[in-house]
């Protein structure tokens, strides 16, 4: 896991990758102050060549 901040809004991001049959799922969420929530941000998949 990776932390950040988002250049929009300023709050701290979190960042995970995991691999899983050969497709790298990527996934960051923004993590929101005042109710201590999670709100996903951006999600993509990366397919790897056998």
């Amino acid at each position: 896991m990776e932390s950040g901040k988002s250049w929009r809004t300023g709050h701290p991001l979190v960042r995970h990758q995991k691999m899983i049959d050969g497709e790298e799922y990527h996934v960051v969420f923004e993590v929101r102050g005042q109710r201590r929530s999670l709100a996903l941000d951006t999600f993509y998949i990366k397919a790897r060549k056998p």
